[in-house]
């Protein structure tokens, strides 16, 4: 596995962190914009999408995360490894604010308009703001992701 041998146990569940981000992403949005609103089936094709990312992702970090530490040792955390997550957290919480208020003025703008015109959004159902925060929890964890790999790979 010399393939692994460059990289750090650390840096490969960062790594491991960000597919599954995208490919958890992907498989949601992709099957819910899919999905036809106001359908009698919406709520069983939606539950069934959810049901869908829970397994993909429990299957992928138990085969991924697993393979990543029987390949390469486990390393104790030290001062710069705290660093590195506390940095990485304030720039997952910046995210995550700065889309909670823009989420807020879409949601502002959009009552106080009857609708968004430009990109045809009649009306703010719950599911669909449901949608956002999701899109919103999904985005931070990946700045957040992408932070910690930066800063990891900025110290070696």
């Amino acid at each position: 596995m010399n393939l692994f041998s460059n990289y750090s146990n650390r840096e490969l569940n960062i790594w491991g962190e960000l597919i599954l981000n995208i490919v958890v992403c992907f498989y949601f949005f992709n099957g819910v914009f899919q999905l036809m609103p106001g359908s009698d089936e919406y709520a069983a094709d939606l539950a069934e999408i959810i049901i869908g990312v829970v397994v993909i992702a429990v299957v992928y970090s138990i085969v991924v995360f697993g393979l990543i530490n029987i390949i390469t040792k486990a390393e104790a955390k030290d001062e710069m490894d705290r660093i590195i997550d506390v940095r990485s957290d304030k720039m997952g919480y910046i995210a995550m604010s700065v889309f909670v208020t823009l989420i807020m003025c879409f949601i502002i703008l959009t009552e106080s308009r009857g609708s968004v015109a430009s990109i045809g959004i009649s009306e703010m159902t719950p599911i669909f703001i449901a949608q956002l925060l999701l899109m919103t929890l999904v985005a931070s964890s990946t700045v957040k992701s992408l932070s910690r790999l930066y800063n990891y790979r900025k110290v070696m």
